[in-house]
């Protein structure tokens, strides 16, 4: 999701300050020029290199919505974020993709997997302990895709959301990682 008019990134900024989410982690007009501007300027991949795309999207959030309403919901919604947000570095940059998903753009070169796969962890353990009166219990599957200079954006974005839709359809409330060939590694699964 790109903003293609001034109305789409206002909407979303505000849309974003109801849910809470507002702060240096999250800005979706930055994240989205900063899409942009990968796209467009070949230069700026080498500043690109070595990130990661990771989407998180909340388990079975609709039950919650039909189940406890929709205030009950904001609240799940608001509760993730902030899990979120607590979970990742400063470096990283976060927002909210559409309804309960949101896409973390981890930004430190020197990552590796097993890095990518502890800040990713780190975010399920926080949500799994979420704590709110009137919010039932939920988890979150996360699918993430490593990005390289020469990689296309518009792929990896799809490869992160691939791994996250094999992750809802393997059990959710787990972290898959996309490898080539659309082979899923084997997933983290929180502990009970």
């Amino acid at each position: 999701m790109l903003f293609n008019h001034v109305s789409d990134a206002l909407f979303t900024e505000y849309f974003s300050t109801h849910v809470g989410i507002q702060n240096n982690h999250f800005d979706p007009l930055r994240c989205a020029i900063w899409l942009q501007t990968a796209r467009g300027f070949p230069e700026s991949q080498g500043r690109l290199a070595n990130q990661s795309f990771c989407f998180l999207d909340i388990d079975h959030f609709k039950a919650i919505n039909d189940t406890y309403g929709h205030d009950v919901g904001d609240k799940a919604i608001k509760a993730f974020a902030q899990c979120i947000k607590e979970g990742v570095r400063e470096s990283d940059v976060l927002f909210r993709w559409g309804g309960e998903e949101f896409l973390i753009v981890l930004r430190n070169p020197e990552d590796t997997v097993p890095d990518i796969s502890k800040v990713l962890e780190r975010v399920c353990r926080k949500v799994e302990a979420i704590d709110i009166d009137g919010v039932p219990k939920f988890t979150v599957s996360i699918g993430y895709c490593e990005y390289h200079y020469d990689d296309d954006i518009d792929d990896a974005i799809k490869n992160a959301d691939t791994a996250l839709y094999a992750a809802k359809h393997s059990g959710r409330n787990r972290v898959f990682r996309y490898n080539s060939g659309l082979k899923m590694n084997k997933p983290f699964v929180p502990s009970a």
